[in-house]
């Protein structure tokens, strides 16, 4: 189904690195991808202030004085933020990388890498989080128009999706075709559906959300 939902905002890059050089290169990549970029030289001062933004990613050094990127990660986790995370490591922390990414991090690359490299995953990144953005704008309008049926509405729909036919649905309620009918044409009308199809896609989509 098509996405007819604009992005309010540019996407944010975040960069947390103690070394200034670092944060420069990943602020001019994030130029380069039409982004914003938000950098950090200490981990604690990223923690203190991040606020999910629709469109993200974190670009984040491994080994770093006082705070590692795998504590940045594990705090953002413990309070139930996610967001796509790319870790930049040395030789020696490619294993505690690898933990990472079983912890749910986007990626990591390894010293020296170049820009090109660096920009491809940082795109990848915030493409997976234009995904579930999309996906959330898309669930959050399912959900309000699903308010908007009577409960005997949602009954029935809930028996179309189910494969039943309108004779079948009437016969069970003890009420007219006609009747059924017309609580259909109510249903594809504030459900913006054109379709039994597209009536099957979103209310399977809001049951599995």
């Amino acid at each position: 189904m098509p996405q007819p939902y604009a992005i309010p905002v540019p996407p944010v890059v975040y960069v947390v690195d103690d070394d200034e050089a670092i944060r420069e290169l990943v602020t001019e990549i994030a130029r380069s991808l039409h982004a914003n970029a938000r950098s950090y030289a200490r981990a604690a001062e990223f923690l203190e202030v991040y606020r999910p933004e629709p469109i993200e990613c974190l670009v984040v050094d491994i080994r770093m004085p006082e705070m590692s990127g795998l504590d940045v990660q594990k705090n953002l986790l413990e309070r139930g933020m996610s967001i796509p995370t790319l870790f930049i490591t040395g030789y020696g922390d490619v294993g505690t990388a690898v933990e990472a990414m079983r912890a749910g991090a986007l990626d990591y690359i390894q010293k020296p890498f170049l820009p090109e490299d660096l920009a491809a995953k940082i795109r990848a990144g915030l493409d997976r989080s234009r995904t579930h953005y999309l996906a959330s704008l898309e669930q959050d309008t399912i959900n309000a128009r699903y308010s908007l049926l009577t409960v005997k509405e949602r009954e029935v729909a809930l028996r179309v999706v189910a494969g039943k036919s309108s004779r079948e649905i009437a016969d069970e309620f003890g009420l007219s075709v006609r009747t059924i009918e017309n609580h259909r044409a109510r249903i594809m009308d504030k459900l913006h559906a054109d379709s039994v199809v597209e009536l099957v896609h979103l209310l399977t989509t809001r049951v599995n959300a």
